[in-house]
């Protein structure tokens, strides 16, 4: 069972999960940003504010009866994972053509090379470097 969170996690976990900056969801339901800041330090909205920013959410999550945002999240995770896998392969498939290929012509240099630079990122995905970047560059836009 997940914890309770107050109204300020509460604004702050559905906006990051929509991608939405605090200028972004200041925008959608007509505040200044300071509000969206003041709310998520943990002073409360008003009840109307409270009916927009859920009305909005619920809206923008489409998020199934009975699934916390922390499933959601969750299955995401999974299915970037199961993409992130796919990727993989097909970037083995092409490493393999290209070292194939080096073989077969006298191309050789640039070939031998394009193939590495395909291998290093594979190893990259594997060892999450990619994936920690875009959430890094993302964390920075919150």
């Amino acid at each position: 069972m997940f914890a309770e969170i107050n109204c300020g996690q509460w604004i702050v976990q559905n906006r990051r999960y929509l991608g939405m900056t605090q200028q972004d969801l200041a925008n959608e339901i007509c505040v200044n940003i300071l509000t969206i800041k003041n709310w998520e330090k943990g002073k409360n909205p008003t009840k109307n504010n409270l009916l927009k920013l859920k009305q909005l959410f619920d809206l923008k999550t489409k998020k199934p009866e009975g699934k916390s945002i922390e499933q959601l999240q969750l299955e995401e995770l999974l299915s970037i994972k199961n993409n992130q896998m796919k990727i993989i392969h097909l970037l083995e498939k092409i490493a393999s053509g290209i070292t194939s290929l080096t073989k077969i012509s006298d191309a050789g240099t640039r070939g031998k090379i394009a193939g590495q630079k395909v291998k290093e990122y594979i190893e990259d995905i594997r060892k999450g470097k990619i994936r920690n970047q875009l959430l890094n560059e993302k964390e920075r836009n919150y």
